[in-house]
């Protein structure tokens, strides 16, 4: 599975978190940030394993490097609003929360790149 196809299908399960890979809503809701879509997806975190307790002691990033080797997130992109290099992560968290890009947006993005 492709890094797009796995936040796609967390985007079907998930509302959108910023700044914060996973958080439950004042509702009970699930939210996810673009990575962490991507590990609810994967099925590197099922929904019921999300508490506070989880969110606290567990790393997205982590899991998400069971699935994806290290030089795919360090790879080094042009950022689609800046134009300016960076690590692969570092612009899919960017795009996620300061440009309030939709998960779906980037995944379509992530997609044009082939990852």
């Amino acid at each position: 599975m492709k890094l797009w196809e796995a936040i796609l299908a967390g985007c079907d399960v998930t509302g959108k978190a910023n700044e914060a890979y996973l958080r439950i809503d004042i509702d009970g809701s699930i939210l996810a940030c673009a990575l962490g879509a991507a590990c609810i997806g994967l099925g590197a975190i099922t929904i019921p394993q999300i508490t506070d307790k989880f969110i606290a002691t567990n790393t997205v990033y982590g899991r998400i490097l069971d699935f994806f080797p290290n030089d795919t997130l360090d790879m080094f992109v042009c950022h689609p609003e800046t134009n300016e290099y960076d690590k692969l992560y570092d612009v899919i968290v960017d795009l996620n929360d300061r440009c309030m890009w939709e998960r779906e947006k980037i995944a379509d993005w992530l997609k044009g790149l082939d990852v």
